[in-house]
């Protein structure tokens, strides 16, 4: 299941706007009242996400999957081709999948070049934050030019689990929240 689209954020120091996405600053918390709470039992993880990001809880045989996507696919939820049109995507995998995952592999979802790399700890595991930029059109896939990625790895010694984030040029910048969900909310129950 090769997937294309995706990244997530954290821990980073800020870089000059237009550049790369900014890493939170210390001491600004997710407010739980307006967040949703996710759990994945295949995945073996839960997380909370502001409710208007349309998240959709997914699950295929071994692995368990998050997806949120732009509003131009229509049908059922999960397994229909969100992969093209996804802005947020977490896997959680069974065993040690870290050589699949971007900078080593490109496994499951496009990602660009790494031009940063920064340490990252969710619930205690400790793990690796990349940023890339998509300077390229990718002839026929809709990710735009210009597009931040971020991407998560975590390994708890049973799971790997990847976080991505895409900021489009022209959607709203949701970096900071998706660097707390990932470092505040992001909980691995494997």
């Amino acid at each position: 299941m090769a997937l294309v689209g995706m990244v997530a954020a954290c821990g980073s120091p800020e870089t000059t706007a237009g550049t790369t996405p900014r890493a939170p600053s210390p001491g600004i918390t997710p407010t739980p009242s307006t967040w949703t709470v996710y759990a994945n039992k295949t995945g073996q993880f839960t997380f909370s996400a502001p409710a208007d990001w349309g998240v959709q809880n997914c699950d295929s045989p071994g692995q368990g999957y998050v997806v949120a996507e732009h509003a131009t696919n229509s049908g059922p939820p999960c397994g229909r081709g969100e992969i093209y049109t996804m802005w947020l995507f977490g896997i959680s995998m069974s065993g040690d999948q870290r050589r699949a995952l971007p900078p080593k592999g490109s496994s499951y979802v496009y990602t660009a070049p790494i031009s940063a790399t920064a340490d990252a700890v969710a619930d205690g595991v400790n793990g690796y934050r990349y940023v890339a930029r998509i300077d390229t059109d990718r002839g026929g896939f809709p990710t735009p030019k210009g597009t931040d990625q971020v991407l998560y790895v975590f390994f708890n010694g049973q799971r790997t689990y990847a976080f991505w984030y895409e900021h489009w040029p022209t959607d709203p910048d949701r970096t900071t929240d998706f660097d707390q969900l990932v470092h505040q909310t992001l909980k691995f129950s494997a």
